[in-house]
């Protein structure tokens, strides 16, 4: 469904990541920073808490594999060093 906001261009379709809206789509203006355009309108229904709570706890266990990752790359490049 394409849909076209008060200046004439088609909406983009976004993905929320606060954890009051986790990974509710919605359209709004595809001129990030550069619009004075105030567009908004949610695409997906509300999630039920517990997929919120899920997803959460998904996102939160990724970044911590990614730090760890990042770290263990650094002490590599530390120990190729000597």
């Amino acid at each position: 469904m394409m849909v076209l906001r008060d200046c004439g261009n088609e909406g983009a379709i976004r993905t929320s990541l606060p954890n009051a809206n986790l990974g509710r789509r919605f359209y709004t203006c595809p001129q990030i920073g550069g619009s004075s355009c105030q567009f908004f309108l949610w695409f997906d229904p509300l999630m039920f808490p517990r997929s919120v709570m899920i997803i959460s706890g998904l996102l939160r266990a990724r970044n911590r594999v990614e730090q760890s990752a990042m770290e263990l790359v650094q002490e590599i490049r530390r120990l190729k060093m000597y």
